[in-house]
């Protein structure tokens, strides 16, 4: 007796699961058709084709400016010729002053 209505039970959550599945399948068919249409209909639309393009073109450009600001930064880099300067300055400086105690030292 239990056995027959579990079985039963379970049969009938079969059934109501079949026809839920099948309902969702319909469903899912319409909007899967609906979306295919929409789609088409985009693909033919002239903005659309000009907004892609656009899109790729853009894509494109930002990649070369991209390129390009690591190229220029790269170049900057190695032509900084501020601490050869300042290298050289003190150099000078430091030379100067041996000059001006040899100087020095001459007339003493």
């Amino acid at each position: 007796m239990f056995l027959t209505l579990v079985s039963q039970k379970l049969q009938e959550d079969r059934v109501a699961l079949t026809k839920r599945r099948d309902t969702f399948k319909k469903v899912m068919q319409r909007l899967n058709a609906e979306y295919e249409a929409l789609k088409t209909q985009l693909q033919e639309n002239e903005t659309h084709a000009q907004l892609t393009n656009l899109e790729r073109k853009w894509q494109h450009h930002e990649q070369n400016n991209f390129v390009m600001k690591e190229f220029i930064a790269t170049k900057e880099m190695e032509s900084d010729y501020r601490p050869v300067v300042k290298n050289v300055t003190k150099q000078v400086t430091d030379y100067n002053k041996i000059l001006i105690e040899s100087l020095q030292n001459t007339r003493n």
